[in-house]
């Protein structure tokens, strides 16, 4: 847990839909949804050990159905994202993909 003073009001909790995306947000998104390189790296572990690798994320381009591990992935960030937010705040909990099935 975080303690009071580390939670943050301030913590942007939305998106804002049609803005720029930054240098460091462009260069990420490149090297991740390129297949060419490196395809079966490891991008990140959660703390209960799923793996989440850089082949899976390909599936976000146009015309393509989401691997359910993409799902998973943006849960795991969002529920962690949700330790930040200030008790003020309402509280949300992201669900498994696998709940929808």
């Amino acid at each position: 847990m975080i303690s009071e003073q580390l939670r943050s009001p301030y913590v942007e909790r939305s998106v804002v839909l049609g803005s720029k995306i930054t240098k460091e947000e462009r260069i990420i998104s490149q090297y991740v949804l390129d297949p060419r390189k490196d395809p079966h790296t490891l991008l990140f572990m959660t703390h209960c050990d799923t793996e989440f690798y850089k082949v899976m994320f390909e599936s976000l381009y146009p015309g393509v159905y989401v691997h359910i591990g993409v799902l998973e992935a943006i849960m795991h960030v969002l529920n962690e994202e949700e330790n930040q937010r200030a008790t003020c705040s309402p509280f949300s909990l992201f669900s498994t993909p696998n709940i929808l099935a």
